[in-house]
């Protein structure tokens, strides 16, 4: 297995990519269906959807299409921004570093 292939075949890259898409998709479902949640006064301001990949590749699509339905759910604008590079960490870094609630 030296050839960077995991046991079913996948790059590592690829597998990365497909749990962030996973994440990605996992956290639009969970706010979508959060009825109690939504009676807040959540968001105050518009909305950032980090994406650690450069634009154009598929967890830039997911993300772009989570952006129309959860902005129009909840009410407010929301935004996609890629910050690609170092496998994802910088991207990952800055959303840990985020003090606010709405990154």
């Amino acid at each position: 297995m030296g050839d960077g292939k995991t046991p079913l075949g996948l790059t590592h890259e690829g597998l990365a990519r497909r749990e962030v898409l996973i994440g990605a998709l996992a956290t639009a479902v969970a706010m979508s269906s959060g009825g109690s949640a939504l009676a807040q006064q959540w968001p105050t301001r518009t909305l950032r959807i980090v994406v650690p990949y450069p634009p154009g590749g598929g967890a830039d699509t997911l993300a772009r299409m989570v952006q129309n339905g959860l902005g129009d759910t909840l009410g407010q604008s929301v935004i996609v921004e890629n910050r690609p590079g170092g496998s994802g960490i910088p991207g990952t870094e800055y959303v840990i570093r985020s003090s606010d609630s709405h990154t």
